[in-house]
């Protein structure tokens, strides 16, 4: 029930559980951070290891990683600022309210999956390439603006060195981009979330 969880740790894994309608404040030096079933407003950094979010609603997050992924699945948020230096985003069969909704990496993969009505998306990729089942995407196209479902809320979507990849629903119902982009997929959910309130391991003193 505390209005406030503030973690920072040198090295080690924080995994929050169940909090509801509170704040979260975590940095990072090296080792993950879980959030399951949380709900409120976030800030989070991690400099070399991984963020991953499963079943949670946001009010405003703000989270980066310096090295390492990001996996949102079954997320709902209102304002969402994610940002990687030398990591993939993934938010996988999720939700967006009308507010702030930007994903950016420097150096990885930014994928998409949008469940409920839809969003408006611009997406963006410097050198890679922009990837969808939606017809109003053509191969090899470094910009794009497209409409998922009904439309709704804008989300960005940048990429400097690697692709942008858009969706609706989740990303095993797309075939074709499951086989291309699968094996990244993996790597990003070979961690999941544990059991417990607030876990603070192998932190160093």
């Amino acid at each position: 029930g505390t209005a406030l969880v503030i973690a920072n740790v040198k090295r080690g894994d924080v995994a929050i559980t169940g909090y509801k309608n509170g704040v979260f404040v975590a940095h990072i030096g090296g080792g993950s951070m879980q959030l399951d079933n949380v709900s409120g407003t976030g800030a989070i950094q991690v400099n070399n290891g991984e963020v991953i979010a499963r079943n949670s609603d946001f009010a405003r997050l703000r989270v980066r990683t310096v090295r390492g992924n990001m996996q949102f699945e079954n997320c709902n948020a209102t304002q969402i600022e994610a940002t990687s230096l030398m990591g993939s985003i993934l938010y996988d069969n999720g939700n967006f309210q009308p507010g702030l909704a930007r994903f950016e990496s420097e150096r990885g993969n930014v994928m998409l999956g949008v469940a409920g009505s839809g969003v408006q998306i611009g997406a963006h990729s410097s050198v890679g390439q922009i990837y969808s089942d939606s017809s109003a995407v053509q191969a090899g196209q470094t910009d794009a603006q497209a409409t998922l479902g009904r439309g709704g809320p804008v989300v960005t979507a940048t990429s400097g060195t690697g692709s942008v990849i858009f969706y609706n629903g989740a990303l095993r119902n797309h075939p074709a981009l499951a086989r291309r982009f699968g094996q990244r997929v993996r790597r990003l959910q070979q961690k999941p979330p544990q059991d417990g309130h607030v876990h603070l391991k192998r932190m160093l003193r």
